[in-house]
């Protein structure tokens, strides 16, 4: 009763559900239906009668992913996507972690499989007709047979996914997703979002990642509405299919828009104009939101995790005062509250510590109970380790990790606020703060600029100047570097703990 895809299957049967806008495959509710059945029953047939097998899939982004998710649901079994971004010995670290029976691959990550094939016993399978000799090929099972009787199809505490965190503070941990929580996340983003089965989104972030799997494809799916994927980004590419009207929505992170504005998509004229642009992965900048809206653009800052899905709210508003700045309020089937270090509540204009409960939130860590203890409370709160402020309206903003912030001279300083004050300036491109240590202050902010022209950058003591007149003094960063890039992991977060290595030892050297 809760499998959403058999349900449109029956419901809208030639209804495109999946199109891959490069190889122009498609699949309607019913061929993913079928395909997803039959795989569920292949692989169950491969890997035995026990339940929870996990089958790990190395690819990038194409149908045969949602066929694996849609199957492991069925069958009751785990998929486990994995970050083909990463080195071998780090998806060595992950498939050991997890204890995955079976490997699924595409053709562009054969070499890949077999290191990981030679060092963990596993079974594979390709899912291109060109992968390795004797291995069994994807399209085989899903041209198997229903047999006798439909899979019985997910229960809600089932856990028929495990994304990785992307590991910016230590190893990637596995978060154990159940098929509640995918329901869930479809059903508050289908509210927020007003989706209907007449909108298409576009899919290019990766599918490894909660934001690609689960911001707007899923909840597309679940509304009965069309998904087009892309194996990558391309920003001309994305331009023109949300310009020609053949997609309403899509997400994507600060950079991509910006890409994407250098592409066209702000140009005006007759063009089609998206019904959801939606923002994550980091936070979205002042200038970018007006720079989009002003353009008649409806670009919404969103907030979520992998452990409590991508949308806990209600993305910021397009209108009134909460317009900019804010995340919107809390997500129609979810409760937030914000405490203090000691567990209180905090009240309105206070900074806290975001704590979520709801159907949406995941069971924690896979093979990591202590840890999945530490931010998952009995009662159901998970503590997000993120910093949040409620204004009077109840509409909620972001204002730094809790990791993130330093204190300097007493005073807490949460980077964000600092950089969102950078970013205004009009000599800087991006900005990320890190804190550092101080014999005088204990810790002094570190600016990290990535200027307009690296041939001229701005001054550091006129830089400095020009925030006093935005930001308390005690919040100016001290220390100053310029670059041409961040370093980014594949969510396009910046790898703040790569960039602190990299100053702290120019620091000592400094110093030395």
């Amino acid at each position: 009763m809760y499998d959403f895809v058999r349900s449109w299957a029956k419901l809208a049967p030639d209804r495109l559900a999946i199109e891959e806008i490069r190889s122009g495959r498609v699949w309607t509710y019913a061929q993913l239906d079928a395909r997803a059945e039959a795989i569920g029953r292949a692989l169950k047939q491969e890997l035995g009668s026990a339940e929870a097998h996990r089958v790990a899939l190395l690819c990038k982004g194409r149908g045969e992913v949602f066929e694996a998710l849609f199957a492991a649901a069925k069958a009751k079994l785990t998929l486990v996507p994995l970050n083909w971004r990463l080195a071998a010995r780090e998806l060595e670290g992950i498939l050991k972690d997890s204890g995955v029976t079976l490997l699924a691959y595409d053709g562009a990550h054969a070499d890949m499989a077999e290191a990981l094939l030679e060092s963990v016993p596993m079974k594979a399978i390709a899912l291109d007709e060109h992968g390795h000799a004797g291995h069994p090929v994807w399209e085989r099972l899903a041209e198997g047979t229903s047999g006798a009787g439909a899979l019985l199809g997910p229960a809600m505490e089932d856990v028929p996914l495990v994304l990785y965190t992307s590991g910016t503070t230590g190893g990637p941990k596995g978060v154990m997703v159940p098929w509640r929580q995918i329901v869930f996340n479809a059903i508050n983003t289908v509210l927020a979002a007003d989706l209907t089965p007449e909108d298409a989104t576009l899919a290019c972030l990766p599918l490894f990642h909660t934001g690609g799997l689960h911001a707007l494809a899923t909840p597309t799916l679940y509304r009965g509405g069309r998904v087009l994927l892309a194996p990558s980004f391309d920003p001309t590419e994305a331009t023109a299919l949300l310009r020609s009207g053949r997609v309403s929505t899509t997400i994507a992170v600060p950079t991509m828009y910006e890409m994407m504005a250098g592409t066209g998509l702000l140009e005006p004229g007759p063009a089609a104009i998206p019904r959801i642009l939606l923002c994550g992965g980091a936070p979205v900048t002042t200038q970018t939101l007006e720079l989009f809206h002003g353009a008649g653009m409806p670009l919404r800052q969103g907030y979520g995790l992998t452990e409590v899905g991508p949308n806990c709210f209600t993305l910021s508003p397009l209108e009134g005062p909460d317009r900019i700045g804010t995340v919107g309020f809390p997500a129609f089937h979810g409760e937030a509250r914000l405490v203090d270090q000691d567990g209180h509540e905090v009240g309105v204009a206070t900074p806290g510590e975001l704590q979520l409960r709801g159907p949406h939130v995941s069971m924690g860590y896979l093979n990591r109970p202590e840890a999945t203890q530490v931010v998952l409370s009995e009662d159901g709160w998970f503590s997000t380790g993120d910093v949040l402020v409620r204004n009077e309206r109840g509409a909620y903003a972001v204002v730094g990790r809790m990791k993130d912030m330093f204190i300097s001279g007493g005073e807490n300083v949460y980077p964000v606020e600092v950089e969102n004050a950078l970013v205004e300036h009009p000599e800087v491109q991006a900005a990320t703060v890190l804190g550092v240590q101080d014999s005088k202050w204990g810790q002094v902010g570190y600016g990290v600029l990535i200027p307009e022209s690296m041939d001229a950058p701005p001054n550091a003591l006129d830089l400095q100047e020009w925030l006093k007149h935005r930001i308390a003094r005690y919040k100016v960063p001290k220390h100053w570097r310029f670059v041409e890039r961040f370093p980014l992991n594949a969510s396009g977060k910046v790898e703040k703990a790569r960039l602190l290595e990299v100053v702290r030892a120019e620091l000592e050297k400094a110093g030395s």
